[in-house]
């Protein structure tokens, strides 16, 4: 009993630490917990050996693997299972717990003789998965997992396969060689697991490739040289997860092989038939998921291809992957707009200044203004910019968003169109909407949000607020100064020495520094960008003259500048904040740019 009681609590210890190594489970245990292998208790069947659900007394369950009669080679690859999953532990990998390797001596009579026979039982445990292989899951793309939970699995099994091949706490590497839905096993929260390592090979750090001495392996999985050259290598399985990355999105395995315009019709047929598919309310963004599906199939279609040497590397995916999710900030399931994740105080997630955009009334000229967006709440803020009504033509930069928590973004919107009010009418009639909602669990990275997002939402969760848009008069043309400042200049002696100057400094790390004068009618302007070369400072002596308004931040004034008639703004803040100096920074850099 104390044996059976101490067995027990080195599996629970080892099952509740993952540092732990795993232990010796003596038959007779594994027997309890599988009710002696009974049939109700079994979860899979194989070549090798049989899977069974063991319960332990605390209702905690585990896999057991029985090997069938052990033969020699059943024998290597039990050792050589062992051998590598001692060696690999990563949350993609399925968790080795114990094993049993024991020899009964049973008494049977063969040929009519009695005599006595070494029956060899070898067994390994395993945690226990509660969704089970992900073959059951497979299918096309009209039903099925969504792709949400598709992209999660193929992420999952791409770290776990990144890990086998870059990242095992060995000398070298590990390949699976047996890489198939049957072998990626789907826990609670259907996170993947790479299992059954029966076939695995250990390459050292100087070893690239080998050959086999026989053919092992799953139909249709097998990469071509591994089947008609008997050439193993990570390539082998490259092809054999492009294989599984073909079925997850499509339902079936065979992807194209042919022309490269065979390839893009094949793709395009695919993400046809996912667009065909209706759109569930929680999804965020439909078009991100199609850009999502198309990278993933073309990985898949790469990693198939019948040169080896064209195959792309698990670094060179894992690349790929975490490039396109900082680009576009891949939305997990957790993080989906969902009426439990959504705020349901809107108007008190954004400020947005200011609420009247005023452009002025040149003709023919890019006339830019700046929206404040600041969140004040603790949530990440997900927001859409459009136009509601418009005579005019405008660039929105960005159109969409992230705000972090506690943190202001900018908008930089800017009237393109020759404008044909008169003078005299300042009033203009178009209208922009920024929606915005709080979401809980999103990562701080921007990421493309379309109007699409917000249909369909209770209206107590999405904040709507509306801009409007007038004309600021002006008498004769003018000029931005930034617009046409010269690339490089050495400073103005002038009567500079003599002049009153508050000096705004920016906050550590900025990227930029301006100086105004206050009282007087001149003042001196400089700019100081990082990527300028060698840090050049920009001071131009500049006359200020008439007060022509405000815009989002400080005031305009009419000035003169080598002779030339220019627009100066100048900030309201005596004491820049990181706020105004931002919207500064960022405005420089788009003039600039």
């Amino acid at each position: 009993m104390d044996d059976v009681f101490s067995v027990h609590v080195n599996l629970e210890t080892v099952l509740q630490d993952p540092n732990e190594e795993p232990c010796i489970i003596p038959l007779q245990y594994l027997r309890d917990i599988t009710n002696n292998f009974s049939g109700d208790q079994e979860l899979g069947r194989g070549g090798f050996g049989v899977v069974y659900k063991g319960v332990l007394p605390n209702g905690k369950m585990v896999a057991v693997k029985n090997l069938l009669s052990i033969s020699l080679c059943l024998e290597r690859e039990f050792k050589n299972e062992v051998d590598n999953l001692m060696k690999v532990r990563h949350k993609n990998i399925v968790r080795f717990v114990g094993y049993c390797c024991e020899t009964q001596h049973k008494y049977i009579t063969y040929n009519g003789i009695n005599v006595f026979v070494d029956m060899p039982k070898r067994l390994l445990c395993f945690e226990y998965m509660t969704n089970g292989s992900l073959d059951k899951y497979i299918s096309e793309e009209s039903c099925g997992l969504d792709w949400n939970e598709r992209y999660k699995v193929i992420k999952g099994i791409c770290c776990g396969l990144h890990y086998l091949h870059n990242e095992c706490e060995i000398n070298g590497s590990v390949i699976h060689l047996d890489l198939k839905p049957e072998n990626i096993l789907l826990d609670e929260n259907m996170m993947p697991k790479i299992a059954d390592f029966g076939l695995a090979r250990h390459f050292s750090d100087k070893k690239t490739q080998t050959c086999a001495t026989s053919l092992v392996g799953s139909k249709g999985y097998m990469a071509p040289e591994y089947i008609w050259e008997s050439i193993i290598s990570p390539m082998a399985d490259i092809y054999s997860l492009g294989v599984i990355i073909i079925e997850i999105i499509t339902g079936h395995k065979y992807g194209p092989s042919g022309t490269e315009t065979f390839c893009r019709d094949f793709v395009e047929s695919v993400l046809q038939n996912w667009k065909k598919r209706e759109a569930a309310p929680k999804y965020a963004s439909l078009e991100t998921d199609y850009q999502q599906i198309e990278i993933c199939l073309k990985i898949g279609i790469t990693c198939t291809d019948f040169d080896r040497r064209k195959r792309p590397t698990m670094n060179k995916i894992i690349e790929i992957l975490n490039t396109w999710e900082s680009t576009h900030c891949y939305v997990g399931e957790e993080s989906r707009p969902h009426a439990s994740q959504v705020a349901h105080k809107p108007k008190e997630l954004l400020e947005i200044t200011p609420l009247e955009l005023y452009f002025s009334l040149e003709r023919n000229k890019r006339v830019p203004c700046i929206v404040k967006l600041t969140n004040k709440t603790d949530n990440y803020a997900a927001f859409y910019f459009g136009v509601t009504k418009a005579k005019n033509n405008y660039l929105i930069e960005p159109t969409s968003g992230l705000v972090l928590p506690l943190s202001t973004s900018f908008v930089r919107v800017t009237m393109e169109e020759d404008h044909e009010a008169a003078s005299w009418d300042l009033l203009c009639g178009d209208e922009f909407l920024v929606q915005s909602i709080a979401v809980w669990g999103y990562t701080a990275i921007p990421k493309p949000i379309t109007a699409d997002m917000f249909d369909g939402m209770r209206i107590d969760m999405v904040q709507k607020v509306r801009l409007t848009v007038g004309y600021t008069p002006i008498q004769t043309p003018s000029r931005s100064l930034l617009s046409d400042y010269p690339s490089s200049g050495a400073p103005s002696e002038g009567n500079s020495q003599d002049q009153e100057m508050d000096y705004i400094e920016a906050p550590q790390g900025a990227e930029g520094i301006s100086q105004t004068l206050t009282g007087t009618e001149s003042a001196r302007f400089g700019i100081c960008l990082d990527d300028m070369a060698e840090s050049e400072i920009i001071w131009e002596e500049v006359a200020i003259g008439e007060r022509l308004g405000l815009d989002s931040f400080g005031e305009v004034f009419r000035g003169e500048w080598h002779g030339l008639e220019v627009t100066i703004k100048r900030f309201l803040q005596q004491d820049i904040s990181s706020d105004a100096f931002e919207a500064f920074r960022t405005e420089v850099m788009f003039v600039q740019g």
